[in-house]
């Protein structure tokens, strides 16, 4: 039994799709005002939506246009009811992510077949969602601990010496062991913050809704972001001097945050495994209908079967080199990349560096 709003002006069909549905087993919570159908809807989702498209005061666009930008109600099913299905109202309807259509007058057996549909299809989404946070869980199970524990001893190490010796250290020696502590809760906060946005993309990934809504972000200044972050993460290396910069103003389908984290990762990896005095290369321009952000740096590099698994909880070579924090950096960026239906292509050769290409189609 699924819970099903119905929203209808006609009161004559809004009691025949009620009997109807509760008939076949369906809960249903039925308005013949848009706005009061609105209010239920963000008090409790029900699990489908059915709603006209011609009403008084608030109509149906209106009403489904305002449930998309709740998180709460983004992904519950949407079908409208109309009498008439011009191509413009369907398309609006499409763009402001409608799931489909009943046309007025409809059978029995289409409005049960539409509501299985939509149903079933939740179900799978369900199930998608389910399966990502089992994934998530195991590999979070298996890394985390260590990850958290290596900054966590080095704090709490330091600590314990300020704490025991205070009166005896040295202010050199306070001033070492306090950085050190800083930069143990750095690494911390970092290595949370991945873990955050990790968890987030997968739970989104698995949610068609919800990432169509990621889309629908435009971000005009992209120049600006590039440039900024780039510089940053090079000041924070300590070699400004290294790095060139090219760029290009492109209106991109990419949230200004989402832009700020895949420059950050990027650069922030070219400048650590790369040697001081070496170029990094960071370029973002229009190639017809797509925004490309170039990265390329001239040190370690990686093997072929490096690149070819990348991924989630992966570190290369973490005995030879050792890094800090989940390694989860170039699999955020893959990620957040294949969500805006783009691309990320890795050329590398061990010893001569890597070139890092990120495409987004701009239509």
């Amino acid at each position: 039994m699924a819970d099903i709003m119905v929203i209808e002006d006609d009161a004559s069909v809004l009691d025949n799709i009620g009997d109807i549905l509760e008939v076949h087993g369906h809960k249903v919570r039925a308005f013949v005002r848009g706005k009061d159908g609105l209010l239920s809807a963000q008090e409790q989702p029900p699990e489908l939506i059915i709603c006209d498209v011609m009403m008084p005061e608030m109509d149906g666009f209106t009403v489904l246009e305002n449930l998309r930008q709740i998180p709460e109600t983004a992904s519950v099913p949407f079908v409208f009811l109309t009498a008439r299905a011009t191509r413009e109202d369907m398309r609006r309807g499409m763009d402001l992510g409608a799931d489909d259509y009943l046309t007025k007058p409809f059978t029995r057996e289409e409005l049960l077949s539409a509501v299985q549909a939509r149903l079933k299809k939740q179900d799978v989404i369900a199930d998608q969602f389910d399966s990502a946070l089992r994934t998530l869980r195991r590999s979070i199970v298996y890394a985390l601990p260590h990850e958290i524990r290596t900054p966590l001893t080095l704090i709490l190490g330091y600590a314990e010496v300020m704490n025991a010796d205070a009166g005896k250290l040295t202010a050199q020696e306070v001033s070492e062991m306090s950085a050190a502590i800083l930069d143990g809760g750095h690494r911390l906060g970092r290595l949370f913050e991945n873990y955050l946005i990790y968890a987030q993309i997968e739970l989104f990934a698995s949610a068609p809704e919800q990432a169509q809504l990621l889309r629908n972000t435009i971000t005009g200044d992209s120049d600006l972001i590039v440039h900024n972050v780039a510089m940053q993460q090079a000041d924070k290396a300590r070699r400004a001097e290294d790095l060139v910069l090219e760029t290009e103003r492109v209106a991109i389908p990419l949230s200004p945050e989402n832009l700020t984290k895949i420059v950050e990762e990027l650069v922030s990896n070219a400048f650590k495994f790369s040697e001081a005095g070496t170029r990094v290369y960071v370029k973002s321009a229009r190639e017809r209908d797509t925004f490309v952000l170039y990265v390329r740096d001239h040190g370690r590099g990686m093997a072929p079967e490096q690149v070819t698994h990348v991924g989630a909880y992966m570190q290369f070579e973490r005995a030879l080199h050792e890094q800090q924090g989940l390694g989860l950096g170039l699999a955020i960026v893959k990620r957040l990349v294949e969500l805006h239906l783009g691309t990320l292509d890795i050329r590398s050769r061990v010893g001569q560096g890597t070139l890092i290409e990120v495409r987004l189609p701009l239509k």
